[in-house]
């Protein structure tokens, strides 16, 4: 009897064993599938052939993880698409190099090297990378040298999606510092306050999330695909995730522009995003982070630098008052106790929304009356806080001007 329970249990076994690896299999034939039809994608629109038949591509966020100390990575030496910020039908191509983050590979010997670390915002997927701020920047700080293996100055897209404060620190600590870096620019944004788990408020990772993230599980494309059914079906049901995009209705009606009480009424509407920059117990969380960031850089004698991106409703709107820039006031007092040279691109931001007369890109009507003529001119944005081309060309011209105008701050980033 026990003989044949023994033999019944085996057969079991091995049966739900060959039905788990069959399964591998598929999705790791479907896996290598979605890779080529990317490559292939590629190919045909440099080619410049018909692309009218619909497939599915690997998306460039598929392949985050969260690696054993809970950091937020790439998975090295991989390719994806991420939809395009200037024209919705388009895809732009990503790479991430072998190191795990968007760019090219490390120069040998710099003089100095920034991380640039940040959000989907520094990570701008939506652009080409040679069409990126962070890119731009690292060619303005080696004007004069075409060949990039003549660069004397690196500049590393240490950006990653859906990550905040908390993730800066642990990116810095766990990957950023092994790069050796002279400079890190942290670029923050209004919702860096929030918990990197997709936005969630106070959920983490628990035990089933950790599990399918662990480095033996991540070697499973079975394990993958059963932790992302997981994640979706979990934070399906949470009412944090159902309040995060509340406010996109109201955001859609534009009625922020000129009216006091719909800007206050959208901010509020956003409090599980980039509203919590609006609330005062945030901040306590992001002065916490900044503080153990600092001190990382000044255990390792690297130079930290804040730059302050404010959100489309900041940057578009037609009237100030006490509330309109909290967010800024409140990471300048928290800079200046710190000890951390700060940058407040809102201003300058504003000051950029007549820069561009429009051309053939999509523009907004921001002067003029019934009685005048009225100009036209490109826009900023693509959404409610990432950058399009143009928008890119603007943050680099400010940042470049803020890097010649302050060279007490910047001091050894000299333009070679």
């Amino acid at each position: 009897m026990k003989r044949h329970m023994v033999h019944k249990f085996l057969l079991c076994f091995i049966s739900a064993l060959v039905c788990l690896i069959f399964i591998e299999l598929v999705l790791r034939i479907r896996s290598v599938r979605k890779d080529y039809q990317t490559a292939v994608y590629f190919r045909d629109v440099l080619q410049n052939e018909n692309l009218s038949e619909k497939k599915s591509y690997r998306r460039i966020h598929d392949y985050i993880y969260y690696d054993k100390d809970g950091c937020m990575r790439f998975v090295p030496n991989v390719e994806g698409v991420h939809k395009s910020y200037d024209d919705k039908e388009k895809e732009i191509l990503i790479r991430i190099n072998s190191e795990g983050f968007r760019g090219l590979d490390l120069l040998d010997s710099p003089e100095k090297r920034i991380l640039f670390m940040g959000d989907s915002i520094v990570f701008d997927g939506g652009v080409t990378r040679e069409n990126t701020f962070v890119h731009g920047l690292e060619e303005f700080l080696n004007t004069g040298r075409r060949n990039r293996k003549d660069f004397r100055m690196e500049v590393l897209n240490f950006g990653i999606s859906d990550s905040g404060i908390d993730q800066y620190y642990l990116k810095l600590k766990h990957h950023g510092l092994s790069l050796k870096p002279d400079f890190v620019f942290l670029g923050f944004y209004l919702n860096d306050a929030v918990s990197p788990q997709g936005f969630m408020g106070p959920h983490s990772l628990d035990v089933i999330e950790r599990f399918f993230e662990s480095d033996i599980m991540r070697c499973f494309k079975l394990a993958e695909y059963m932790g992302k059914k997981y994640r979706a079906l979990k934070y399906a049901n949470l009412e944090e995730f159902k309040e995060r995009l509340q406010w996109v209705p109201r955001y859609i009606q534009r009625r922020f522009y000129r009216d006091r009480d719909e800007f206050m009424a959208l901010v509020k509407e956003a409090h599980m995003d980039w509203g919590a920059a609006w609330v005062p117990e945030s901040w306590i969380k992001v002065k916490y982070y900044l503080n153990k960031i600092k001190g990382l850089c000044d255990r390792n004698d690297i130079t930290l630098i804040l730059f302050c991106f404010p959100g489309e409703i900041q940057v578009y709107s037609d009237i100030e008052w006490s509330e309109f820039d909290y967010p800024q006031r409140q990471i300048q007092k928290i800079t200046e106790e710190l000890g951390i040279p700060c940058f407040d691109l809102l201003p300058s931001l504003r000051a950029y929304r007549y820069q561009y007369p429009l051309s053939d890109h999509p523009g907004l009507n921001l002067d003029g009356s019934d009685n005048q003529p009225k100009q036209i001119y490109q826009y900023l944005f693509a959404d409610h806080c990432h950058y399009n081309r143009t928008g890119n060309r603007a943050l680099l011209d400010i940042l470049m001007t803020m890097i010649e105008e302050h060279p007490e701050v910047f001091a050894g980033l000299s333009v070679h």
